[in-house]
């Protein structure tokens, strides 16, 4: 009985497989690794982008009915020519994507950290297909667009100019991409430092300018400013900032910036923001699944903006929504027999085509090893994953794999980036094909005992919760545990950057000859309920605010 309480206490404190609350909904709205969310409405449907970094496709874009509940639709940026990565780094390629309708037509501007600067693409419908990419500025990120009543864009970014740093704006053809007026720094911000991440609305003929601040960890924050003119002076709100967690630390959703207001079809008012789930004591912050996309009610006092009547940030959130009108949950299991990826599959970088194929062998995906494993810097490997979008999960897959020499490996990773995975893999150990587990720390790399496998298909599994990850191979002889790894080693303050965690299917040899290649004929990603999680081995239950 008292095992089955503190899991319920769990429960409350994680949210495992748990509805919200009559009147209420439950935050993030878009789990997992969705950071710096830009929303637009077009009638009453809702569309929502969010940031892809380093992986391919670019630019998730998301469809809503309810702004609570949003399913994937497709990506803004793909191909190589448009979202050129070659060599980026994990945390470059596309920052902080702005979305926007008018006229007409949906336009999607971002960065490429990498190769190119800022660009815009547009489209006819968020499904696409999108444009080739508009490029129009080299310079700084956090790009957004603004649509005047009068018919004038504005591009706003951060910048610098010869009158100091901050945001920066000018009119622009987005047609073409023209600068139709000279930059010029429009606000500095509240006093945060690294302001960025702007928003331009206007409201009964008032212009707003939203900014993120602080930085992108403990101490962001969401400032806003007036103006009666596009171009300011912009006057601050009284009680900057309008959106942080940094002074309740007791709350387990912390890092709450770079948000995007909205005002719905019912007139009602939200706000989208980025924040992280932490895991550990407010003493010692950590978390894995990147920063996600959370939302809270916005209402407006005195002229200002007020998010979430002034209170903080909540998990489940007492508040009235949109008629709700959920998606039906995706399958657990993918099968791979069809002609391309589901949108929820993602590769690093600008992989070569013959690193995955649906075609090679019917009903699989097939990977074959490139030059670059996963654990090479700015590289390339053969793989394929999707976001951990869940704290308590199951993930596994078939595989069929015959390792030819040292060093040819295939099988599952839990990948936050090249320094900083840990792999369940199949390979050959003493001349004998073996599962392993191998967790890659910075510069430390540690196998496991291994277990002997017998020649044909292979199941190998995962299960998680927020602390610690559980390795298995199903034998002849049963399921087989390969022991297990503490999540934190790969938490964003243990690797740093601003990505997330992944989970996939690799591939890895001393030669990229076919003969190499592994073939996956299914996928399970399967969110664990209130009893699956209660069978997990060492399974710590005490919520974030009792741990020491």
């Amino acid at each position: 009985m008292h095992r089955l309480l503190v899991l319920l206490a769990s429960v409350l404190a994680y949210g495992i497989a748990w509805g919200s609350e009559t009147g209420g909904f439950r935050n993030p709205v878009n789990s997992g690794f969705h950071p710096d969310p830009s929303v637009c409405r077009v009638g009453q449907d809702y569309y929502l982008a969010n940031s892809s970094f380093a992986y391919a496709p670019g630019i998730p874009i998301f469809h809503s009915r309810d702004l609570v509940s949003w399913k994937a639709i497709g990506y803004a940026v793909q191909g190589d020519e448009n979202l050129p990565l070659k060599q980026a780094e994990l945390s470059g390629g596309l920052w902080a994507p702005t979305l926007r309708h008018h006229n007409g037509r949906f336009y999607m501007v971002t960065t490429n950290k990498t190769k190119g600067g800022n660009f815009l693409v547009w489209a006819e419908h968020a499904e696409g297909p999108w444009s080739k990419p508009v490029w129009f500025d080299p310079d700084g990120w956090d790009p957004s667009l603004f649509f005047d009543d009068d018919g004038k864009v504005y591009l706003s970014r951060n910048g610098e100019t010869a009158d100091g740093f901050g945001i920066l704006q000018y009119q622009i053809d987005v047609e073409t991409g023209k600068k139709l007026s000279e930059p010029k720094i429009i606000w500095e911000g509240s006093g945060g430092f690294g302001t960025e991440g702007p928003h331009m609305y206007k409201v009964n003929g008032t212009y707003f300018l939203l900014v993120a601040e602080g930085g992108t960890h403990a101490g962001h924050m969401i400032s806003v400013a007036r103006s009666h003119s596009p171009f300011g002076p912009f006057e601050p709100h009284p009680h900057n900032p309008i959106l942080s967690q940094r002074d309740h630390l007791l709350e387990r959703i912390q890092a709450t910036g770079h948000g995007d207001l909205l005002q719905a079809h019912d007139n009602s008012w939200w706000l989208v923001f980025l924040g992280i789930r932490n895991f550990a004591s407010p003493m010692h912050m950590m978390h894995t699944l990147g920063r996600e996309t959370f939302l809270a009610p916005v209402t407006w006092k005195d002229g200002w903006p007020v998010v979430n009547g002034g209170r903080p940030i909540k998990e489940a959130m007492d508040a009235n929504t949109l008629p709700l009108r959920p998606w039906k949950a995706p399958p657990t299991r993918t099968q791979f027999n069809t002609k391309s990826l589901g949108f929820e599959w993602n590769t690093l970088r600008n992989t070569a085509p013959s690193a995955w194929s649906l075609t090679k062998k019917k009903g699989a995906l097939t990977l074959c090893p490139q030059r670059d494993d996963l654990s090479t810097a700015r590289g390339a490997p053969a793989f394929v994953g999707r976001r951990q979008e869940h704290h308590y999960v199951r993930v596994g897959a078939q595989a069929q794999f015959e390792p030819k020499a040292p060093g040819d490996e295939a099988g599952l990773t839990v990948f936050m980036s090249e320094r900083f995975h840990f792999d369940l893999g199949v390979g050959l150990k003493d001349g004998v094909r073996r599962a392993f587990v191998r967790r890659t720390v910075d510069d430390m790399v540690v196998e496991s005992d291994s277990v002997t496998l017998p020649a044909g298909p292979i199941t190998l599994e995962i299960e998680a919760n927020p602390w610690t990850y559980f390795f298995y191979a199903n034998t002849p002889e049963g399921r087989k545990s390969l022991g297990k790894a503490h999540s934190k080693l790969l938490s964003t303050e243990m690797a740093g950057g601003f990505t997330g965690m992944y989970v996939g299917m690799y591939v890895a040899a001393s030669t990229d000859s076919e003969a190499r290649c592994a073939q996956f004929s299914w996928f399970d990603y399967a969110p664990l309920t209130v009893t699956d999680a209660s069978r997990l081995p060492s399974l710590r239950l005490k919520p974030p605010s009792a741990q020491r």
